[in-house]
């Protein structure tokens, strides 16, 4: 921060790319969504606080995110409205784990 404090919830939320040993550490619905998001934003790393939007994302990158999210986990996961009331990583995968129940 502007102390030069590090922040440990900040170094926590920082998702590592694919193949690092942390990536064993979250759920298959983050590492599967961490991929979606990589391959379509073309970002190397992404953080639980990112918006899809903030990173590039565009209506028609959204449209190809939900139907890789689709062809994931399954149809319908991640109605595509719901991209509009939370664009956060942490939110859509929350979208995808409550649709999964």
């Amino acid at each position: 921060d502007a102390h030069g404090e590090i922040d440990p919830v900040a170094l926590i939320a920082r998702l590592p790319a694919e193949g690092s040993a942390e990536g064993s550490q979250l759920s298959e619905i983050e590492e599967k969504l961490a991929s979606i998001w990589r391959r379509i934003l073309k970002v190397e790393d992404i953080s639980t606080s990112d918006d899809f939007f903030a990173l590039g994302g565009t209506s028609l990158k959204s449209v190809r995110m939900v139907l890789e999210v689709d062809e994931a986990f399954g149809e319908n996961v991640l109605p595509p409205d719901q991209l509009f009331v939370g664009s956060r990583f942490d939110e859509v995968a929350a979208i995808i784990r409550r649709s999964m129940g």
